[in-house]
């Protein structure tokens, strides 16, 4: 349980934190811990992000405040994340709760994200 709930953690805070200065390098750093679907997916919802930042953006920081597994077997978890997020623009910052539920496969030896998913 412990390695689901530290992968699914790492992952919510690297997905749920980037900021245009570091280009969203954030999604490079997940790909170790996805699997081929999810890494084609980041490279995608990167791009998409890209292009719909405005002028004043700045960032995302997210940490997670809760964790609870859902469901789990020897080859497959699903974790809810309660996460902060704090969102930082030129003039102004705010601060929002959300939920992702993250979904885990065991592959290679190792828990993989092969989804994720803001409630």
């Amino acid at each position: 349980d412990t390695a689901i709930k530290n992968t699914a953690i790492n992952f919510a805070e690297r997905f749920g934190s980037y900021s245009v200065a570091a280009n969203f390098s954030n999604f490079e750093e997940l790909k170790p811990f996805s699997t081929p679907t999810v890494v084609q997916w980041l490279d995608q919802y990167k791009t998409q992000l890209l292009a719909k930042q405005g002028i004043d953006f700045v960032g995302i920081t997210t940490k997670v405040v809760s964790t609870k597994i859902i469901s789990s077997s020897e080859a497959v978890a699903s974790v809810l994340i309660s996460t902060q997020q704090s969102e930082t623009y030129k003039t102004e910052q705010k601060t929002t709760y959300k939920d992702m539920l993250v979904k885990l496969v065991w592959q290679n030896s190792k828990w993989l994200v092969d989804g994720a998913y803001w409630q």
